[in-house]
């Protein structure tokens, strides 16, 4: 004879219990290995880990989606700034030299050596 009490645990087993079907083979092995490295074969610990990790790799990936636009615009402007320096330093400015009859030699600057050219 089953008692009330006996009816009852086997219902609180059967409510907290999950049953999953059709999992492929390879994630089933990478599933119980994990759970036996690192949560003593606690199926429902791994589970819960797994639904956490999920949902943070989610808000996170959400974060960067949304200010991708803005890093790309900011990523371009300091891409266009770095072409201007770039291009400021490649020229050559030139010297004036005047002669004493008026006459005037233009140089092209050298770099500059402990502040002098």
């Amino acid at each position: 004879m089953v008692t009330e009490d006996f009816k009852e645990l086997v219902e609180k087993i059967k409510s907290k219990g999950i049953m999953i079907s059709r999992i492929p083979e390879k994630a089933k092995e990478q599933f119980v290995k994990l759970a036996e490295e690192e949560f003593c074969d606690d199926y429902g610990m791994l589970l819960k880990w797994l639904l956490e990790q999920t949902i943070e790799y989610q808000e996170i990936k959400l974060m960067l989606f949304a200010n991708f636009a803005s890093f790309s615009t900011a990523l371009e402007l300091l891409n266009n700034k770095v072409e201007q320096i770039e291009k400021s330093m490649n020229r050559q400015p030139e010297r004036v030299i005047k002669t004493v009859s008026g006459e005037e030699i233009k140089i092209k600057k050298k770099e500059e050596k402990n502040g002098r050219e």
